[in-house]
C-alpha cells in the first residue's frame, strides 16, 4: 500500500478535495474492473469520456477520483482531484513512480514479437529475481503509463514493452521509460503503409537506443540500420558475426532444441513451442539472463517451461486435434514465419486456416500475392484462405478460398484430426473460430 501525495505525484492541479496522505494499491482507468483502494482516472476517449464512470469507479471501492471535467468533478461527494488533463496526471504519476524505481527496467520494441519477448524475459528473471511485468501488451502512450502507475516498487527488474503506429511515438516512450537495458527483436514491414519504408521503421525502432542508459540486445537484422552508436550494444543471430551466435536447431515433437554461443561459452537449451522464430526471442532472454547472473541451468528451466501469451501461438491438445492459436495479430513476416514453421511438423494431417493481414497499407496487393505464392509451394498444408483480399486467388486441391463466415465454420467442422494453424488480425476475431474448434472437437470427442 503507498500513500498519495498530491504534490508529490501531481506537478498541476486545478482543485482537490483529499487527504494530505492518502493509501492506494494502485492505478485504474476502468470502472468496471477497478480493485478496492486503488485510484480512477478519467481519461477522455474518441468514443467515450472517463469521467462519466466516476460514481461508478467510487462504487466499487476507488480510493481517488482523478477527472478533468469540472462539471462532473463539482457534482460528487468523494476524494477527488481536478486536473486540466487526466492523460497528463497519469503520465506524471506514472513519471513519479519510474523515478522511484531503485530496480533495472528493461524495454522491449520490435516489429513483431514484443509480448513474446517480455514474457520470455520475465520468466528467465523470475528464477532468480522478483520481477516486474507490464500486464498484456499496454504499449501505447496510456499502456505505458498505466503500467508505470502500478509499477511494484519492491522488485528488482521491470520489463516493458512499447510499440507504434507513428512517427516519433518509440521516441516519446523511450524518453519517458528511460531505461537500463533495451531489447530489439527485429526490423520488420509492420505499419510500412504508416511509414512508407523499412528504413523508416527502423529508424523509429532504434530511436529506443539513445534512450538506453546500459546495454541494447538486438536481433542481427537490426545491425543492418544501426549505423554508429555510442552504446553498448549485443547482436544475436544465426551469423558467426553476432556476439550471440544461435546454431543446432532441431525439432523435437512440439518443442525446439538449439544451442547459443556466448563469450566463448556454448549453451543448449530447449524452447517449448513449434516456432523457429520463438528462439531469437529465447535468445535474447538467455543471453540478458546470463548477464544478469543467472545459472544456465535457470535459464534452461525457464524456457524450457515457456508458455506463450493468450493467442499468440499457444499450443492446445483436444484429443482428437491439435490448435495452434495464432490469432491474436497478424503482419506480414509473422504469417510467412508462422506458416513456414507450420511446414516442417511432421503431422500426417496439416491445415491452415488463414485470415487477413493487418497494418500492411498500400502494400496489400504485394504481400497477398507472396503468401499466396508461398502456399502453392508447400504442398503438405491444406490451406483455408478466409476474406475478401483472397477472393481474386485461384483454388486447387490443397488450397481453397471462403468469403462467408457460415462456410468457413462448415470446413471447420469437416476436421477429424490432424493439426489446426489459425492465424489472422485480432480485428478479424479468429479466437471465436478457435473456440469454435474446441467446442466441436470437445463434443465429437465425448461421444466417442
Amino acid at each position: 500500500m503507498r500513500a498519495f501525495k498530491i504534490d508529490k505525484y501531481l506537478k498541476k492541479f486545478e482543485s482537490a478535495e483529499v487527504k494530505e496522505f492518502l493509501p492506494f494499491k494502485g492505478v485504474s482507468i476502468d470502472s468496471r474492473t477497478i480493485k478496492r483502494g486503488e485510484i480512477f482516472i478519467g481519461l477522455k476517449g474518441e468514443n467515450f469520456d472517463g469521467n462519466l464512470f466516476a460514481k461508478t469507479a467510487a462504487a466499487n471501492g476507488a480510493s481517488l477520483l482523478i477527472l478533468d471535467n469540472k462539471e462532473i468533478y463539482e457534482n460528487i461527494e468523494y476524494p477527488k482531484v481536478l486536473v486540466k488533463d487526466s492523460l497528463m496526471a497519469l503520465k506524471e504519476i506514472g513519471g513519479s513512480c519510474l523515478s522511484e524505481f531503485g530496480g533495472k527496467l528493461i524495454c522491449i520494441t520490435g516489429s513483431a514479437g514484443k509480448t513474446t519477448a517480455k514474457k520470455m524475459v520475465s520468466d528467465v528473471l523470475n528464477s532468480k529475481y522478483k520481477v516486474f511485468t507490464a500486464y498484456k501488451n499496454y504499449n501505447n502512450e496510456i499502456g505505458v503509463a498505466l503500467n508505470a502507475a502500478n509499477l511494484d516498487l519492491d522488485t528488482e527488474y521491470a520489463v516493458f514493452e512499447i510499440g507504434t503506429n507513428n512517427p516519433g511515438e518509440i521516441e516519446l516512450l523511450a524518453k519517458y521509460l528511460s531505461p537500463d537495458v533495451s531489447i530489439i527483436t527485429n526490423i520488420g514491414k509492420s505499419h510500412i503503409g504508416r511509414f512508407k519504408s523499412i528504413e523508416n521503421i527502423a529508424k523509429e525502432k532504434l530511436t529506443l537506443l539513445n534512450y538506453t542508459k546500459k546495454v541494447s540486445y538486438l536481433y542481427e537484422n537490426c545491425l543492418n540500420f544501426i549505423g554508429n552508436s555510442s552504446g553498448i550494444i549485443v547482436s544475436y543471430g544465426m551469423s558467426e558475426n553476432n556476439s550471440a551466435v544461435i546454431s543446432d536447431i532441431y525439432r523435437e515433437g512440439n518443442k525446439l532444441n538449439f544451442s547459443i554461443k556466448y563469450k566463448d561459452k556454448k549453451y543448449n537449451l530447449q524452447l517449448n513451442h513449434i516456432y523457429r522464430h520463438f528462439i531469437y526471442n529465447a535468445t535474447a532472454a538467455a543471453i540478458l539472463g546470463l548477464d544478469e547472473g543467472l545459472e544456465i541451468r535457470d535459464i534452461q528451466y525457464a524456457l524450457k517451461n515457456f508458455t506463450p501469451e493468450e493467442h499468440r501461438g499457444n499450443v492446445i491438445e483436444t484429443g482428437i486435434l491439435t490448435i495452434v492459436d495464432d490469432t491474436y495479430n497478424c503482419s506480414f513476416e509473422s504469417l510467412v514465419e508462422a506458416i513456414k514453421n507450420f511446414s516442417e511438423l511432421n503431422n500426417a494431417k496439416k491445415y491452415a486456416i488463414v485470415g487477413e493481414m493487418a497494418e500492411i497499407e498500400g502494400f496489400e496487393d504485394e504481400f497477398y500475392e507472396k503468401i499466396y505464392n508461398l502456399a502453392c509451394s508447400l504442398k503438405g498444408i491444406q490451406f483455408t484462405f478466409f476474406g475478401e483480399k483472397y477472393k481474386k486467388y485461384d483454388e486447387n486441391g490443397y488450397i481453397e478460398i471462403i468469403t462467408q463466415k457460415e462456410k468457413l465454420l462448415e470446413r471447420l467442422s469437416s476436421i477429424n484430426d490432424g493439426i489446426v494453424l489459425l492465424k489472422a488480425s485480432r480485428s478479424k476475431k479468429f479466437d471465436e473460430y478457435v473456440d469454435y474448434l474446441k467446442t466441436n472437437t470437445k463434443r465429437r470427442s465425448n461421444a466417442l
